[in-house]
């Protein structure tokens, strides 16, 4: 790991290597490294001894690497399909995993539950371009799917259905932050107040992916003022939703140096997260927009210890920022209006 292993970790994998080293060291086997490649390729060129088994488990070796190149021509290497989430948010890869685990259990699993159980289960790597599954989520997949298939077989079943995926696997998959605010910017409350309920129980550590998901919240409000403030300023208008004119005309004025001097919040954003915030600003009304910056602190010092549930103040601040929207603010205020004018001519009657 980059930052390295914690303490209990070190300490973990000690107890754990420690015994196997031992009794390889007892039995008489002989290691080599990738280091010893000469080693290696005597070993290949000659050939393994008897009942003796080569296992190359790092994915990250070079197919070009001498030692894999000898054993991919002697027919020894067997290629791992790698399962990656796409851009639609489906898994590619997995179907091979699937077939694997009915053959083992001989019990399928349909297509809805496959989803299900994907969904719960799977999680991609912790660099955002990482897009392949990590080990640990794929084995929690497999073992699931194990668990789900005893069941299903001590119900006389010969396929797992997706109710039997809800009622007993806990949803513990990875929900895309970028779908949040996505939500948000259209309007969708509820879908964006679910989303984020989602991250949190299915965060291995719910403080810090509240905390790093109010950052990334926060950043996006400080950027939906900016951009409200500099459309007025550049003559921008509201509402340009193709997003070729929005990048080649309208986010270089966005983007410009601030006439009143300082940096433009704005500069080098990408212009496609550039026009979702544009949007989201456009459909938003401008007290609200106004009062952002101070919402915003509120919000941060409830979750930092001012209310007992620091979950529902964000899920306040999504709700405030899908719910707030032109029209809305518009006919609400024309209901205040009818309500203040209905008040005051039951008002004159009781005066009359």
């Amino acid at each position: 790991k980059p930052r390295g292993r914690g303490k209990k970790q070190v300490a973990t994998v000690r107890e754990e290597l420690v015994p196997l080293l031992d009794a390889a060291r007892r039995a008489g086997l002989q290691g080599h490294a990738e280091d010893d490649l000469a080693g290696l390729a005597q070993l290949i060129d000659g050939g393994m001894p008897a009942h003796h088994h080569l296992i190359l488990v790092e994915r990250s070796a070079a197919a070009q690497h001498p030692v894999v190149a000898a054993l991919g021509a002697a027919g020894a290497v067997l290629e791992v399909e790698t399962i990656e989430a796409t851009k639609s948010g489906e898994w590619q890869g997995l179907a091979g995993l699937v077939e694997e685990l009915e053959r083992e259990t001989g019990v399928g699993l349909g297509p809805s539950a496959r989803r299900l159980l994907a969904e719960r289960t799977l999680r991609q790597g912790k660099d955002f371009r990482d897009k392949r599954a990590r080990g640990e989520s794929t084995a929690r997949f497999a073992g699931e799917y194990r668990k789900l298939a005893a069941l299903a077989r001590g119900r006389g079943a010969r396929s797992i259905d997706a109710e039997l995926v809800v009622e007993t696997v806990k949803d513990r998959g990875e929900e895309d932050v970028w779908q949040i605010l996505d939500a948000v910017g259209a309007g969708r409350a509820g879908e964006a107040v679910a989303r984020y309920r989602r991250l949190i129980e299915a965060a291995d550590q719910p403080m810090q992916a509240r905390l790093s998901f109010f950052a990334l919240l926060a950043g996006f409000c400080r950027h939906l003022t900016a951009v409200a403030g500099m459309a007025r300023l550049a003559g921008v208008p509201a509402g340009v939703r193709s997003y070729g004119t929005f990048k080649s005309r309208w986010a270089p004025a966005l983007q410009a140096e601030s006439p009143s001097g300082g940096k433009n919040p704005l500069a080098g954003l990408h212009p496609f997260r550039l026009h979702k915030a544009y949007l989201a600003a456009s459909a938003l009304d401008r007290q609200v927009v106004a009062r952002l910056p101070w919402r915003v602190l509120e919000t941060e010092l409830q979750i930092k210890g001012e209310v007992s549930d620091p979950d529902v103040a964000v899920a306040g601040l999504l709700a405030h920022l899908a719910t707030a929207r032109r029209g809305d603010a518009r006919r609400g205020d024309a209901r205040r209006g009818d309500a203040r004018r209905g008040d005051a001519r039951r008002g004159d009657a009781r005066g009359r």
